[in-house]
């Protein structure tokens, strides 16, 4: 079994899945998940496995508008107002 795989067994409350590609490994993370404090990223991504497994300690709760709305909706930056606007995943 590959390290990552045994990783989302560990912690199948907080990883949705992991792939690798030509920029290393992405675990990606279930709602209510960050990568570290403050963050709101919701992956994470590593070079190397061992690096990933080391930054997985980090992992956290995240309670952002994302999280909260289970993808439905999200902060982003209005480049023409200069307000911060809430967005919603079109239907």
């Amino acid at each position: 079994m590959h390290t990552l795989d045994k990783l989302k067994a560990k912690h199948p409350d907080k990883i949705e899945g992991w792939y690798k590609d030509m920029d290393g490994y992405w675990v990606d993370l279930k709602y209510g998940w960050q990568d570290s404090p403050s963050s709101e990223v919701h992956a994470v991504h590593e070079p190397t496995v061992k690096e990933v497994v080391e930054h997985f300690k980090l992992v956290c709760p995240c309670d952002c508008l994302y999280c909260q709305t289970r993808g439905e909706q999200w902060l982003d930056f209005d480049v023409d107002t200069g307000k911060t606007v809430v967005m919603h995943r079109q239907q």
